[in-house]
């Protein structure tokens, strides 16, 4: 048996087992066994604390720790599975040919993401560059098609020293730090704190929209909140209905209005 799923029988609830089976398998196909085992340091804090609490955090950790990057999306591609699950879906019989055509739109902020910290830096300096974008088309079933997005996925490696991996860590911890803080205040509180990272998902202008969302009800509810300025289980129904509203509506006029509520006033 692997250490690390030794290590999950040894030290959580028997109940969270699977999930956390699961995660550790996730994370070593989408880094490396010590990322794995990176993840299940971030979540021992809260193994002998609330069991739902416990739950969400291994649950979102997980995918928060295996966030979108074009390595991801790259790596995805091309999974065995998934040229079968499209021939099916085609129709397709043995000696079929099929053609399938991979559709990328990498923009600055893309490429940016997945340099290393230096270069990312200089190039976050030329103004002039922010804003391109260039549509791109490959065929992934054509041998050079399939090796350069191989050679992409194999990139992954890399990963630690880009721009994106530092800002998603920094990020990971703040959230962490938010729900540790608001466990010792209130367990709802914290419950629906570790929960709003359901905002944060995606790739592109989805992933962006949803940490918008997710900062401005960090700066409007989660702060005061964790500063002693509001009441923590009036924040809590607040922070769901907040979250709940940007969820239901990507403009933002959802999450606006809840916000905009007076404090204590249910949202509609």
């Amino acid at each position: 048996m692997s250490p690390y799923y030794t290590r999950i029988a040894s030290a959580f609830p028997a109940a969270i087992h699977e999930t956390l089976s699961q995660a550790v398998a996730r994370l070593t196909d989408y880094q490396d066994a010590s990322y794995a085992a990176q993840y299940l340091d971030r979540l021992a804090p809260f193994a002998e604390g609330d069991a739902e609490l416990l739950r969400l955090v291994a649950r979102h950790l997980a995918v928060r720790m295996s966030y979108e990057d074009i390595f991801r999306v790259a790596q995805a591609k091309t999974r065995p599975a998934r040229l079968a699950r499209i021939l099916a879906e085609a129709g397709a019989g043995q000696g079929d040919v099929v053609t399938v055509t991979e559709f990328f739109k990498p923009g600055f902020e893309e490429v940016r993401d997945v340099l290393p910290r230096g270069l990312a830096r200089w190039l976050n300096s030329r103004k002039g560059l922010q804003g391109w974008a260039r549509p791109m088309q490959l065929r992934s079933t054509t041998v050079w098609g399939h090796i350069r997005l191989r050679l992409l996925a194999a990139l992954r490696r890399t990963r630690r020293a880009s721009w994106r991996y530092a800002e998603e860590q920094a990020r990971i911890e703040s959230w962490l730090d938010m729900i540790t803080r608001a466990a010792a205040l209130d367990a709802a509180l914290a419950r629906e704190i570790a929960d709003c990272a359901r905002l944060i998902k995606g790739y592109g202008d989805t992933n962006r929209r949803g940490l918008q969302n997710y900062d401005l009800i960090a700066q409007t509810l989660i702060a005061p909140a964790l500063a002693g300025e509001t009441d923590p289980s009036t924040a809590a129904i607040r922070i769901a209905q907040a979250r709940n509203a940007a969820l239901a509506d990507i403009g933002g006029a959802a999450l606006a209005e809840s916000l905009a509520a007076p404090q204590g006033e249910a949202a509609e």
